[in-house]
């Protein structure tokens, strides 16, 4: 139970941090509630929604504190898990990510052997492909991602989902090869080649694993 309400505290302070660095420390779940409820839309009074229709209407910190409160008085439901993916399908869709992932990541942990489980694990890394697919994102993310989906596809588990994230991997070696490549061209510019020629045997050791 104590691992569980650390987790439900790590997803409101993923709301509140989404953006910035993501999840990286808990707070007690009955001071998220209040804080959740601090910082509500002042709508929330003149308009109760339920969790599907906060999602609809993209409002997720409002369908997030509503799994907050539930999970908090009915730790037990079955009806949890499908709260779990819906809010990490919701987050991807709002392209949030880092929250996206933490739910899936959440359903994988306190739910191991739920019946869509292989569902979490394919919502966890899409919502990491996702995420390196964004401007501005950093090459380990790349890394990462290869690294997980090569693991996701080796395990036949995952086989309704492998097409997918085969499809998803190719994108994103086409993706880093050429940012590879405008960058190995930046530094021909700046007349650094040692730098463009580190770019450019990076595109080579991508064709290798073709």
């Amino acid at each position: 139970m104590q691992n569980k309400l650390r987790g439900y505290g790590l997803a409101m302070l993923c709301v509140l941090l989404l953006g910035s660095v993501g999840c990286q420390k808990s707070i007690p779940l009955d001071d998220l509630v209040k804080t959740q409820k601090e910082t509500m839309p002042a709508q929330k009074s003149a308009q109760k929604l339920n969790m599907n229709e906060a999602i609809k209407q993209h409002k997720l910190v409002y369908a997030d504190n509503l799994y907050l409160e539930y999970r908090g008085e009915h730790p037990d439901s079955s009806k949890i898990p499908a709260m779990m993916l819906k809010l990490s399908k919701a987050h991807i869709k709002d392209k949030e990510y880092l929250l996206a992932r933490y739910y899936a990541e959440t359903y994988i942990t306190d739910y191991p052997d739920g019946k869509n489980v292989d569902q979490a694990w394919f919502l966890r890394l899409k919502a990491l492909f996702l995420r390196f697919r964004s401007p501005g994102s950093v090459d380990s993310l790349g890394e990462q991602f290869e690294e997980e989906a090569v693991a996701f596809i080796s395990d036949p588990f995952y086989r309704k989902y492998h097409a997918k994230v085969r499809e998803m991997l190719k994108e994103a070696k086409k993706i880093q090869y050429q940012r590879n490549e405008a960058l190995a061209l930046y530094y021909e510019k700046l007349g650094k080649p040692k730098a463009a020629a580190f770019y450019r045997q990076k595109n080579k050791s991508l064709k290798k694993k073709k």
